[in-house]
């Protein structure tokens, strides 16, 4: 499912109700175009039991839970506000995104994929032939590179599965080196 909304000095959050299943797994993005709005999402239970929570999930400042599994059968809130909550200032417009089971990974001329399983925040790098470095700080290059997940951002929101992926669209890759390293 897919929402608008906007984020104003009056109404600084916006709630989203939807029911889950035990074990199922959720990815929920928050993302904006605005300069001054700051997402931020926190995911509770139905009974206002806080269950998870992102700030800033890359250097654009979105916020992101990536497949966070349900603990139980029922309905769900997702709360879309900005940093800070009640004392944050900032304000705009956003899309918030929510989405059920394993994400679903874009091919591409060439694809790096990185899985662990652990909470901790691994972050993966691929520079390509024209010296661009697509990574959670530079998520886009002008080569079609492109971060498609960050997991486990800042260690906020580990993810029973986290993943990395970053990919490069086009038929045909662009001739040369791709260097690829992880931090």
């Amino acid at each position: 499912k897919d929402y608008t909304g906007e984020i104003t000095q009056e109404a600084g959050a916006q709630f989203y109700r939807f029911s889950g299943k035990l074990g199922d797994l959720v990815t929920i993005s928050m993302n904006t175009d605005s300069a001054s709005l700051d997402p931020y999402l926190i995911l509770m239970d139905n009974d206002l039991n806080e269950l998870t929570f992102n700030d800033n999930a890359s250097a654009r400042r979105d916020a992101r839970i990536v497949q966070f599994r349900l603990p139980k059968d029922g309905d769900y809130l997702i709360m879309a506000t900005r940093s800070g909550i009640q004392s944050g200032t900032s304000t705009g417009s956003y899309d918030l995104a929510l989405s059920a089971g394993e994400i679903s990974l874009e091919s591409g001329a060439v694809t790096v994929t990185l899985h662990w399983n652990t909470g901790a925040n691994l972050n993966l790098y691929v520079r390509d032939p024209l010296g661009s470095t697509v990574s959670y700080s530079r998520p886009d290059a002008p080569s079609g590179g492109a971060l498609q997940i960050d997991s486990n951002a800042n260690c906020q929101t580990p993810s029973i599965q986290p993943v990395e992926h970053i990919f490069f669209s086009g038929a045909s890759p662009i001739p040369g080196d791709y260097r690829i390293w992880v931090w």
